[in-house]
C-alpha cells in the first residue's frame, strides 16, 4: 500500500452531463466543479468523474454490463471508449488550464475482471508513481474486460473501492446530484443527515432518491451505498455533497461547514 495518504474526489455523471441526452457535456457545471476544486487546499489526489451520457445511453442500449452476448455489442464498447475518451479529455484540459498538473489513465487498460473470484484486478503502479510527481491522476467509470463474461462496465464508484486496498485514503468526496444522505423521521419527513458513523448506516430509515428518466446502468444510488459500507474500514470519511449548487464542493474540500453528509469513523 502507498503510504502516502490522499484524497478520492468523484464527479458524478449526473452534475457535468445531461444524462437524458446522448453526449451532451454541461460545460458551465464542469468549469464551476474544477474552479471550485483549485480554490481548495493542496493535497495529493485522483479525480474519478462519471461516465453520464457519455457512457450510460450506449451501454444501456448494447446491454454491456451483462456481458457478451452477440456481436453486435463490439460497437457498443468501441463506441464507449470513443465518447469516454473524449470526456476525459475535457475534463484534463480544464483541469490543467487551472494549473493542477492533471493526467488521465485509460480505467479499461489497467482493470481487469477475474474469472475464478469475480474480484476487479489493477496495476495501480503508474498511479502512484503519478502521485508521487505530484500529478493528479484521473480515471473514469469504463468498459471493464472479464475473463468469463469479456466484457462489463465498472462504475467509477466500483473503481474507488478498488483503489482503497493499495492507496492511503483518508477521505472520499463523492460530487453528485444531491444535498446528501435523507432519512425519513417518525412523520415520514425527509431530513438531511448532516454526519453519522458508518455502522449507524444500517439502522436508519434512508429516503428513497426520487425516480427520474436519466439513464444509469450501475443503478448509481442504491450501489454507492453499498460501496460505502465497504469503505468503511478503509477510509475515515466519506462526504456526499450536491455539486450542483454553488460553493459546497469548495467548502468540502476546505474543510469548511456547508450543507452535504459526513460520513465518519470515530
Amino acid at each position: 500500500m502507498n503510504s502516502k495518504k490522499i484524497e478520492i474526489i468523484k464527479i458524478g455523471g449526473s452534475v457535468i452531463t445531461d444524462k437524458r441526452n446522448y453526449k451532451t457535456l454541461l460545460t458551465k457545471n464542469l468549469a464551476r466543479i474544477i474552479e471550485e476544486i483549485s480554490l481548495s487546499f493542496d493535497k495529493s489526489r485522483i479525480i474519478i468523474h462519471g461516465a453520464g451520457s457519455f457512457g450510460h445511453i450506449v451501454a444501456k442500449k448494447y446491454d454491456i454490463i451483462n456481458g457478451f452476448k452477440k456481436t453486435e455489442q463490439i460497437k457498443g464498447i468501441i463506441k464507449i471508449r470513443e465518447d469516454m475518451t473524449e470526456l476525459t479529455k475535457n475534463i484534463v484540459r480544464l483541469l490543467n488550464e487551472k494549473n493542477l498538473k492533471a493526467i488521465s489513465f485509460q480505467t479499461s487498460a489497467i482493470t481487469f475482471e477475474n474469472q475464478e473470484t469475480r474480484r476487479i484486478e489493477i496495476f495501480v503502479e503508474p498511479i502512484k508513481k503519478a502521485l508521487e510527481m505530484d500529478l493528479i491522476p484521473v480515471l473514469s467509470g469504463d468498459i471493464i474486460f472479464s475473463e468469463n463474461r469479456s466484457f462489463s462496465i465498472i462504475s467509477g464508484d466500483q473503481l474507488i473501492e478498488v483503489l482503497t486496498h493499495f492507496f492511503e485514503v483518508e477521505r472520499v468526496v463523492f460530487c453528485s446530484d444531491i444535498d446528501g444522505l435523507l432519512v425519513y423521521n417518525e412523520k415520514n419527513e425527509q431530513l438531511l443527515i448532516e454526519e453519522i458513523e458508518y455502522n449507524k448506516i444500517d439502522t436508519i430509515n434512508i429516503a428513497k432518491i426520487k425516480e427520474t428518466e436519466k439513464i444509469d446502468v450501475t443503478g448509481e444510488m442504491n450501489n454507492k451505498f453499498n460501496i460505502i459500507r465497504k469503505l468503511s474500514d478503509k477510509v475515515n470519511e466519506v462526504v456526499l455533497v450536491n455539486g450542483l449548487i454553488e460553493g459546497r464542493l469548495r467548502s468540502v474540500l476546505n474543510n469548511e461547514k456547508t450543507i452535504c453528509t459526513k460520513i465518519i469513523n470515530k
